[in-house]
């Protein structure tokens, strides 16, 4: 179970505010890396972190395997070989 304050559940939490409508994407708070997540889980990383505009790949390793689990869950552009690899 997924505990209020972890990381994923952070993450998770703010993904639901975006979708909700709740907070715009280009206004998260949090770490670069949870941002960066959610950047790349939403298809929004030029929103989340601009200076990672076009680079998903070094956003991608900077994330921990919580972070990138989350991002696969949502967005199944991650789940293919090339993302398990890097």
């Amino acid at each position: 179970m997924m505990q209020p304050g972890t990381l994923t559940f952070n993450i998770l939490n703010k993904i639901g505010q975006v979708a909700r409508g709740e907070i715009d994407v280009e206004a998260l708070p949090g770490s670069t890396t949870e941002r960066m997540a959610i950047g790349l889980a939403l298809n929004a990383l030029e929103k989340t972190n601009p200076s990672f505009a076009g680079d998903e790949e070094g956003a991608w390793s900077r994330l921990d395997s919580p972070q990138r689990a989350v991002v696969q869950a949502f967005n199944p552009e991650y789940r293919g070989r090339k993302w398990e690899d890097l």
